[in-house]
This record gives C-alpha cells, sequence and structure tokens, in this order.
C-alpha cells in the first residue's frame, strides 16, 4: 500500500471533569504519479463520548487508538478499537466515532475513501473549586477585553506549535473560588486569556500524545504575561499515529512505505531507498553492492524516480547508501512488475519516491555524522507561500574502508568509494490552493580507485588498476493545477547531465557524458463517479558522447581480425548520438461494481533512434472478497530501449541495427487485512522475456564493409516465482515484517556456439538455456523493530540469499606466447557457492531537550562477522579453489543534532 505524510487531523472533546483529544495524525497517501492526498480529511461533527463512570469514579484516565474508515463522502464507514484501555473506555469511544463526521479526504483533489487512526484520551480536568454562597451574586463585571496573558505551546525538542491543545488557567488550590479558565491554541500553537486578576495561577496544557505540562504564572497589574511552553511528546520515534489513504490502486504488486518505517530498519543505516532491497522480488546484489535484480532482470531494466524525474544512480558505489538524503523523502512506492502506463521504458521494476514538503512553521535541521559519512539538513519558511529544505552529505570512508577489508578481499584502495551528494527544494504555494509548484536540484558524484591483488588471474595484461568516477546532476519543476473539482493537470519537467567514466590499467577507458531532458504531463478528468480518465505526454531526449581506448580486435574488419590474447595493440574510439523518445498513454480508472475495479491503459512509445514504434497494453483488476480480501490481478506488454550508456546502438561500438527490448508480464496475486496492522500480501508471476541484446559472432556487412555485428536482439529468458509479504504496519511500539521470493530466471543466447552447435532458444531445456547470472532461488528477510521506554528503539534483521551461481572451470590450456594458463569453463552457472546469511542490529537512543534533540544510533552489519561467499577463486593454473568472502562486521556508530 502506497503510503504519503500530508496533513493534521485533530479534535478535542470537553465534558465536565473530562477532556478527550485525539492524536495528531499524519495522513498518508500513494505519491505516485496519481493517488496523492491533496487533502486530509477534517472533523466537522464532533459527537461527545460519555465519561465511563466507573472509570470516572475511581479517577482513571485512557487513551483507545481506533480505525476509522471514512468514505468519500465524510461519514464514518467502519470503526474498530486497535488499541483498548478497558473500564468502559473501549465502548465510549467506538460509540462515539461513529457518529463523526468529516469532510471528505480528496486524493489528486478528487473525493475518496481513506482510512485513519484516532486516538481518543480520556483526562481528568481540574477539580472545579465550588461556587460561594447563594445570593451574594454581586452581578457580572463590566468586562475589560484586555489580553492580560498569553503564549504559545510547543513540542519540546521538536519546537513543532501543539494545534488545539486545552490550556486551563486557574488559581493554586481555588484561590479566591473562581472557576479555572480554559481555551484552546490555535494552528500555530498559540492561546490568550483576557481579563486575568493579578496574582499567580497554575497552568496546564495537555494535549493526547503528549505528557500533561503544569507550571505557575504570574500575571502582574496593568501588562500582559508572555510565556512558552514545551511540552514533550510520549514518542519521538513516529511509531504513533498515521493516517493511510486507500487511494485508486494502480499497480496490483506494489509496497509502499511511509518515512518513519524506513529510517529506523536495521542493516541500512537509516537509508530510506536501500530498504527496497528488504522487500520481495528483489534478489541480494552480489557483496551488496547496490544493483537492482528485480524478478530476474537486469539491473538496466527498473527505473528509478524522484518527484516524476529520473535518477539514472540509485545508489553509492558499494551500495553503502543511497543518493538521496532519506530525510528529505516523504514516501517510497516499490513495484516488481506489472505497472501501469505512466510509466515506461523498463521491462523490470519500477520505484517511486516522493521528497515531503519543507516545515513551513519554523526554521529547523541537524547535523548527523557516523563512521561513513556526515550529512546537514535545513530547512523552513521563506514567507507565507514560501518554503525551503537545502541538504548535503560527504563520505570519508576512503580513510576507512582499507582498515575493514580483510587481506584475503584482494582490493587495496588508492582512493576508496569516495562520495557526496545534495538536495535542495523551494515550495510555492499560490493564494487560491489551485496551483502547487516545487523545483528540485539534487546530485550525487562518486569516485573509486583501486589495486587488484591478483590482477594476473582476472587480465592477461595484468592490468592492476581499476578507476571509476559516476556522476549526475538534477534540475527538475512540479506544477500542480486544478482546472475544475473534476479536472487536474500535472506537469512535471527535467534537465540534467550525466557522467560515467572506467578505465582498467593505464590503457583501457571507456567515458560517457549525456544530458537528460524530460517532459511527463497528465491530466486527470473524473468523468463519473465510478470513472475517472487519465491521459498525458511522456518525452524523454538524451544526446551522448562516448568515447573509448579499447582492443584493436573490436574494430578490424573482419579478414583483418588479430589474436585477441596475445595482441596489445589499442585504438581511440568516439561515438555521438541522441536518444529521443516521446510517449502517448491512456487510462481508465473504471468501477463497474463496489467491490471490482478494472484499470485497462495503453502506450505508445516511439524509438527514434531506432526507427521503431511500440503500443503496449496493459490491465489491472481488483476484486473485493468480503471486507478483508482483495483478489487482483494483471498482465501487460513492456518495451525498453538498449542501454545507451554502453554505446550498445552506436556504429562503431555496437550496432545500430538493434531493436527495443521486450517483455510480456503475468500476474496473479491476493492480499488479507488481518486487522490490527497486520497484513498478508501474496503473489505468484510469470515473465517473458523476448527481443534481448544479446553478444554475437555474426558478420554483417554495413557501408559495403563486412564487419562484426557484435550485438542483436536474439535473446530470450523466462523468470517465474511466489513472492509473500507478511508485514506489521505502524503502532505505538512496534512494525517489521517477513519478505520471501522464491524465483527462478533462464536465458538463452541464440547466438552462442557451444560444441560447434548453436542453440534452439524456442526449445526449453535445450544446452543453450542457462541460469541467469544473477538468479536467486531463495530470498528470505525478517526485520522487527520495537520501541521501548524512555525514547529508546531496538531493531533487528536476518537475512538468508542462495548462493551466486558460479561456471566452474574443468581444465585449463597453457598458452605459452602469452605464458599464462587459459581455463576451460563447465556449463554455464551449473554451480552455486554456499548461501548466504547475516543478522544485523540497530538502537537509537534519543535525548530531548528544550529547543533541540540529539540522538545517538549504533548500526551494525554483520553482527556474527560470518564470513560469506561470494565468488570463487583459482590459482594460476586453476587446479585449486578458494572462496572470496564478503564485508565483515561493520558498526556504524553515529550521533545526530536535531533543532
Amino acid at each position: 500500500m502506497r503510503l504519503l505524510l500530508a496533513g493534521l487531523l485533530l479534535a478535542t472533546l470537553s465534558v465536565p471533569r473530562a477532556f478527550a483529544d485525539s492524536a495528531n495524525a499524519d495522513a498518508q497517501a500513494d505519491a505516485g504519479p496519481k493517488g496523492v492526498l491533496t487533502k486530509p480529511p477534517a472533523l466537522v461533527t464532533f459527537v461527545p463520548a460519555p465519561y465511563p463512570p466507573d472509570a470516572e469514579a475511581q479517577h482513571l484516565q485512557g487513551e483507545v487508538v481506533l480505525q476509522v474508515d471514512i468514505d468519500d463522502k465524510g461519514h464514518v464507514a467502519d470503526a474498530q478499537v486497535l488499541q483498548g484501555a478497558g473500564h468502559g473506555f473501549d465502548e465510549a469511544a467506538l460509540g462515539a466515532v461513529k457518529q463523526f463526521v468529516f469532510s471528505p479526504a480528496e486524493i489528486d483533489n478528487a473525493p475518496a475513501p481513506v482510512r485513519i487512526q484516532y486516538r481518543y484520551s480520556f483526562t481528568l480536568a481540574p477539580e472545579t473549586p465550588d461556587a460561594g454562597p447563594e445570593g451574594t451574586d454581586a452581578g457580572p463585571p463590566e468586562p475589560k477585553h484586555q489580553v492580560t496573558f498569553e503564549g504559545r505551546a510547543l513540542e519540546r525538542g521538536t519546537r513543532k506549535p501543539l494545534a488545539f491543545a486545552d490550556v486551563v488557567v486557574a488559581e493554586p488550590d481555588g484561590g479566591s473560588g473562581s472557576a479555572p479558565s480554559t481555551t484552546k491554541t490555535d494552528e500555530k500553537g498559540h492561546f490568550e486569556f483576557e481579563d486575568l486578576p493579578p496574582g499567580t495561577y497554575s497552568v496546564v496544557v495537555s494535549l493526547a500524545d503528549h505528557q500533561r505540562f503544569e507550571t505557575q504564572e504570574a500575571v502582574a497589574p496593568g501588562q500582559a504575561t508572555h510565556a512558552t511552553y514545551y511540552v514533550m511528546a510520549n514518542s519521538y520515534s513516529g511509531f504513533e499515529s498515521t493516517v493511510t489513504a486507500e487511494r485508486v490502486r494502480k499497480e496490483v504488486a506494489r509496497t509502499t512505505l511511509s518515512e518513519e518505517e524506513i529510517r529506523l530498519i536495521p542493516g541500512t543505516q537509516g537509508d530510506a531507498l536501500k530498504v527496497v532491497e528488504n522487500l520481495p522480488g528483489v534478489a541480494r546484489a552480489p557483496y551488496g553492492i547496490g544493483l537492482l535484480i528485480v524478478r530476474g532482470s537486469k539491473p538496466w531494466d527498473t527505473r528509478v524516480y524522484i518527484d516524476d524525474a529520473v535518477v539514472p544512480q540509485l545508489f553509492h558505489f558499494g551500495g553503502l547508501t543511497s543518493v538521496y538524503n532519506a530525510d528529505l523523502l516523504q514516501d517510497i512506492t516499490f513495484s516488481p512488475g506489472n505497472f501501469n502506463v505512466d510509466h515506461g521504458r523498463a521491462i523490470g521494476g519500477l520505484i517511486t519516491a516522493a521528497s515531503r514538503p519543507p516545515d513551513a512553521n519554523a526554521i529547523h535541521g541537524y547535523v548527523n555524522a557516523n563512521v561513513i559519512d556526515a550529512s546537514v539538513l535545513l530547512e523552513g519558511p521563506i514567507n507565507d507561500q514560501l518554503s525551503f529544505a537545502i541538504a548535503g552529505r560527504r563520505s570519508y570512508i576512503d580513510a576507512l574502508l582499507n582498515q575493514f577489508l580483510p587481506k584475503s578481499f584482494g582490493l587495496n584502495f588508492t582512493l576508496a568509494p569516495r562520495y557526496y551528494d545534495y538536495q535542495a527544494r523551494l515550495d510555492w504555494h499560490p493564494p487560491g490552493k489551485r496551483d502547487h509548484l516545487t523545483v528540485t536540484v539534487f546530485g550525487s558524484d562518486d569516485a573509486l580507485a583501486l589495486l587488484l591483488d591478483n590482477a594476473a588471474d582476472i587480465d592477461p595484461e595484468a592490468r592492476a588498476s581499476f578507476e571509476t568516477h559516476i556522476g549526475f546532476h538534477v534540475l527538475s519543476a512540479n506544477w500542480t493545477h486544478k482546472y475544475t473539482d473534476n479536472l487536474t493537470q500535472k506537469l512535471s519537467l527535467q534537465t540534467g547531465l550525466n557522467i560515467l567514466d572506467n578505465s582498467l590499467g593505464e590503457d583501457i577507458r571507456g567515458d560517457t557524458r549525456s544530458s537528460i531532458t524530460a517532459v511527463h504531463e497528465l491530466f486527470d478528468w473524473q468523468v463519473l463517479n465510478s470513472l475517472t480518465l487519465e491521459g498525458g505526454l511522456d518525452v524523454f531526449y538524451a544526446p551522448y558522447k562516448y568515447t573509448a581506448e579499447v582492443p584493436a580486435a573490436e574494430f578490424y574488419q573482419v579478414e583483418q581480425l588479430p589474436d585477441p590474447i596475445t595482441s596489445r595493440e589499442l585504438v581511440s574510439a568516439e561515438a555521438t548520438g541522441k536518444i529521443l523518445e516521446p510517449s502517448l498513454l491512456a487510462q481508465a480508472f473504471w468501477q463497474p461494481t463496489p467491490k471490482l475495479r478494472i484499470i485497462p491503459g495503453v502506450r505508445l512509445d516511439w524509438y527514434e533512434d531506432l526507427h521503431a514504434v511500440r503500443a503496449d497494453p496493459r490491465i489491472a483488476a481488483f476484486q473485493q472478497l468480503g471486507e478483508t480480501t482483495t483478489l487482483k490481478a494483471a498482465v501487460g506488454l513492456y518495451h525498453q530501449p538498449p542501454d545507451y550508456r554502453l554505446g550498445l546502438t552506436t556504429p562503431k561500438l555496437g550496432n545500430p541495427d538493434l531493436q527495443p527490448e521486450g517483455a510480456e508480464q503475468y500476474m496473479l496475486g491476493v492480499e488479507h487485512d488481518f486487522g490490527s496492522g497486520f497484513t498478508l500480501d501474496v503473489q505468484g508471476y510469470f515473465k517473458w522475456l523476448f527481443a534481448q541484446v544479446q553478444t554475437t559472432d555474426a558478420i554483417v556487412v554495413r557501408d559495403g564493409v563486412q564487419v562484426p555485428e557484435r550485438y542483436d536482439n536474439g535473446g530470450v529468458g523466462r523468470s517465474y516465482g511466489l513472492e509473500l509479504l507478511f508485514r506489521k504496519q505502524l503502532t505505538r511500539n512496534l512494525f517489521g515484517w517477513v519478505s520471501y521470493s522464491l524465483e527462478h530466471t533462464e536465458v538463452c543466447n541464440s547466438q552462442f556456439t557451444l560444441n560447434n552447435v548453436r542453440p534452439d532458444c524456442s526449445t526449453f531445456g535445450s544446452k543453450g538455456w542457462s541460469i541467469f547470472p544473477l538468479d536467486q532461488p531463495h530470498h528470505l528477510i525478517a526485520i522487527l523493530s520495537y520501541k521501548l521506554p524512555q525514547n529508546w528503539i531496538v531493531g533487528v534483521r536476518g537475512q538468508y540469499a542462495s548462493g551466486n551461481p558460479v561456471t566452474p572451470v574443468t581444465t585449463s590450456v597453457y598458452d605459452a606466447d602469452g605464458d599464462l594458463y587459459i581455463p576451460i569453463p563447465g556449463d554455464f552457472f551449473s554451480e552455486r557457492v554456499p548461501a548466504f546469511f547475516q543478522l544485523d542490529a540497530r538502537v537509537d537512543k534519543r535525548f530531548v531537550f528544550e529547543k533541540w534533540m540529539l540522538t545517538l544510533y549504533l548500526d551494525v552489519q554483520n553482527i556474527t562477522n560470518r564470513r560469506n561467499p561470494e565468488y570463487t577463486l583459482y590459482n594460476f593454473d586453476y587446479t585449486k579453489i578458494a572462496y572470496l568472502s564478503g564485508l565483515p562486521i561493520i558498526p556504524s556508530f553515529g550521533v545526530k543534532g536535531e533543532f
């Protein structure tokens, strides 16, 4: 379920001797191109809950947490107790909440049903002193209408305004016998009292999910008393309350995580986007280097978007952390397949992340440092219409990584993964609430240089060094305009620069520069209550330049090919080109019955440089079975261009006649809600891959000259599996999930010669079919985080995965000219290294001061220091074998100061 933090839902009940308050509740909804919660529900009609007589007699207080379903008219369709308080509180709160009336929530500016968590607190108010003897009333005094006491109530540590908190002012011990004065704070936490006589008063501030605040204030004659109160929250972990907007579902295979769920998961260093690696459908990448291997697809097949802007690289080197600051993200949605037509150019998975709006109330920020990197963040309002956020991060692991790596790792870093990234966002909310504009700038830069101890075993030329540089810079703007209540436009613009440089030794290198311009425009039209149409334009343009120094054998004419083993000749190559891919898309959201939803769509993509047009029809359906179970199914066609970053379509480096790669995707699944935040999602899938780019040794005539074809579209593959996610969503103390992926992927290269026989890729089981190099039959992850008293949070993560497939070496042949042994491989990927297992843990402790907070955390990866085999190594003549182990135990201690 896709989630988005938004808005506040606040309500307060006042009855004789009792106050019942709701908690602040963050609204969460899908942040994708469709499904944004544009207006949270607001309480319009409040029905008081009677204070249970027995509880009142015993001076008991309580809080009841309820799950409330609100329909698109604002009426309460259902309510259930998630966390009871007993003593009659549960029944009283449930009876009252079922009579509430809200203003309807809006998703994409249209009324929609939502589900919220509502906290109903019963708190006994101070005793009201008895009135004086009858007949002593001297009549009401003439009102002065003078503010004598005012102030603000802020949350301790965060300085967030406490809206609609109760403020009670009374004379100590009853004083002169006057009744207490009561008011509520406004949306900015401000309160005021008029005409208080001079004297000393007892002040009480109360709000659900916050500790009762009591103090005394002196009111002097002839002047106003000003005060600011910092009220301690019951918890600062974010486990307190959520509002879930159940938007119109588009993807049948989708998992959404809110910011508070993702930032404390063990083994991720609090990184939001790394959590995707813990979800069903994602295989564990070798060495944890951050490659996205989704349902048996190569990493290029999965696309990543942040605020609708294409992100060319999701993780910094080694997968240590993502390229975008987690504290600026609002939510992440991951679709391992069968996503709808508003996104294309991918045959694997889809990751869409939404950045959160900056704080518009006050200046906030933090400084965060751990053993890997340091980061800073600053955000706040500029004026009533503008707010900003800016952040940056820089690593210093280049000074530490060589200390962590064992000698057996075989690598010596001259420049370890050095990275930095930055983000900035500006929000504009003009008057009228029909427009919203955000401008975002973000980027990343990575550099790496290392020496290979076993270079002779890897490269015949014994090139002992490897260097790489990856960077990108993005400027994006998003504008939403609401023409009418039923018609909305969303326009996204992006421009940027991508850099990819690699070198091996002093001679071989390849450098790519590409600039990207993208336009994504969608119109959303609600025709009927049961029918919404969506259509738009999606354009991607990327001119690029590729330069290389590569072995000469790649560029000779056929009759001149030299011996590739003994030749040391290199030639220079340069290729330029442009990618222009305009697309049209249209889809409908049709609900013919209250329990059936059908989403058909089609996407038309033109690949200008490939001279190809592809139409991709897709359809998804949801059938509700009862109140808590949903059956879902989807089928679709998907296409993508070859990886232009590698120069695959250039005449000199690749094949200009390549066509788009394709995939057919099928999915069937079921979701069940057990209540109390427990859900189960099970889905099976089948994916047929066709027109896959593969290497070939064929010879073709191009421009009258016989040249190597190098690549063609003859590759095929199939992937099928089962995915399970059993999840405990956010509650006050506990959340986590169990994720299991059962997957099998096979590929066939129709041009690969084995024993002088070319395979028949149309026949399964022939010698041409082999295991996908990143195939992973089993991947199991269990995550559990728990909040302890005094702002302690502990969490553990266990991970099991099948070992990586490897091709064994059966024997070797000595090449006297090259003075080296040439390995003779066995069947491709017919063996595996031993299974992977890792246990991670995280502990957080937060100290709350009046105007700031300090968090200490320890995140330990591979806490058992297990030597997990990642790859096989052979000696010089391939007669002995050893395993190359993954990373050892890596503790990451950090300090974060927030203000």
